[in-house]
């Protein structure tokens, strides 16, 4: 679980969340994650003092979805959170 962690770009879609997450240290795609969960309000997210990006047990909130941080895997999650849910002011 990673305690350091920003979150640049958050969106509510009805029950769908989309979030773009840099996690300093990580060496993969330069640190930059693209998460989507499901059935988490985007305050909880906001708020967290640990985002983990990977299905982990337990209590923390965890995605249900993650993609490349491309162009396309951004596209793409975001047609996925689109799809499903109502666009929620942030």
């Amino acid at each position: 679980m990673s305690e350091t962690f920003f979150i640049f770009n958050l969106l509510g879609f009805g029950d769908w969340v989309y979030v773009e997450v840099y996690y300093p240290g990580y060496l993969n795609y330069e640190s930059n994650k693209v998460l989507v969960y499901y059935k988490v309000k985007p305050q909880d997210i906001s708020n967290a003092k640990e985002l983990d990006p990977h299905f982990s047990d337990g209590n923390a909130i965890k995605p249900i979805a993650r993609f490349e941080p491309t162009e396309l895997g951004k596209l793409l999650a975001l047609h996925l959170v689109k799809s499903q849910g109502e666009f929620i002011q942030q």
